[in-house]
């Protein structure tokens, strides 16, 4: 087995002690704050003269990208899940 891969089972070990819920999260909210502000600055920037956002309109992108960022945490989970359990089924037995 790669070092690489070992990395990754010790890591995704960790993560699953702590469990889905709290992965989904953590990367749900840190995603979603990165998209929105990423997404603020740009929209900002491009288009501040022509048509600017309100505050009604930044809080309600606010709640869409933490939405998104939940599907986004899910997604992450399943993949690294699903690379996790291939990694231990070709893992030798000790």
């Amino acid at each position: 087995m790669k070092k690489a891969d070992e990395k990754f089972l010790s890591i995704w070990e960790k993560h699953l002690e702590k469990g889905k819920l709290q992965y989904v999260l953590k990367n749900a909210i840190s995603w979603g704050i990165f998209m929105f502000l990423f997404m603020g600055v740009t929209n900002y920037f491009l288009n501040y003269n022509e048509n600017p956002m309100s505050v009604n309109k930044y809080i309600l992108s606010f709640f869409f990208w933490q939405i998104g960022g939940i599907g986004y945490g899910l997604l992450i989970w399943f993949i690294q899940n699903k690379r996790y359990e291939k990694l231990k089924k070709a893992e030798p037995s000790s």
